[in-house]
């Protein structure tokens, strides 16, 4: 998304101004720190705090977290694992804490 630019295009605008707003400069840091990944299709942040690395994003674009690489027909394009056993352990441990509150 860039600022309104009556005259001329999206494309044409973002081609004019190559270098990113100063938010849009702090959020890329920000989700480069925090390992974040950004939708190609729809630019969307995405962040996986547990389970596996196959990711729908809302728009219904799906890729890899790790690699980025797209999923076609619900199938990995790439080399990379599905999942890394710490985040599903950290999955199982805090759908444990949630059956807690019935109590």
């Amino acid at each position: 998304k860039v600022p309104w630019h009556e005259g001329m295009n999206c494309r044409e605008y973002a081609r004019r101004n190559p270098f990113p707003l100063p938010e849009e400069a702090k959020l890329k840091s920000l989700a480069h720190r925090n390992m974040w990944r950004q939708c190609v299709q729809c630019k969307h942040m995405i962040e996986l705090e547990t389970g596996c690395y196959h990711m729908t994003c809302r728009c219904g674009h799906q890729f890899c977290y790790t690699c980025g690489a797209e999923w076609k027909n619900n199938k990995s394009t790439c080399g990379c694992p599905l999942w890394d056993d710490n985040l599903i352990m950290e999955q199982d441990f805090a759908d444990d804490d949630d059956d807690d509150d019935d109590d």
